[in-house]
């Protein structure tokens, strides 16, 4: 069913809003596998030369995030 909104004093015509559901397919198997490398670096890191881990920081929670598939 068609409806005619008013806005602003002009009608305009508006069809009826439908939702589409569409899929998309994400690769967290890669997300995952650079979780597990960056996990390892960040542990070698943090043996090796503690003051420097945090420069993989962001690769080890972005590949987390995405991994997860909240990106």
């Amino acid at each position: 069913m068609n409806h005619f909104y008013k806005v602003r004093g002009n009608c305009y015509f508006c069809s009826k809003e439908t939702m589409l559901m569409t899929t998309t397919t994400s690769n967290t198997g890669a997300a995952k596998l650079y979780f597990l490398i960056s996990l390892v670096a960040i542990i070698a890191f943090l043996m090796f030369k503690p003051e420097w881990f945090w420069v993989v920081l962001p690769f080890l929670l972005t590949s987390f995030v995405k991994a997860k598939n909240w990106i």
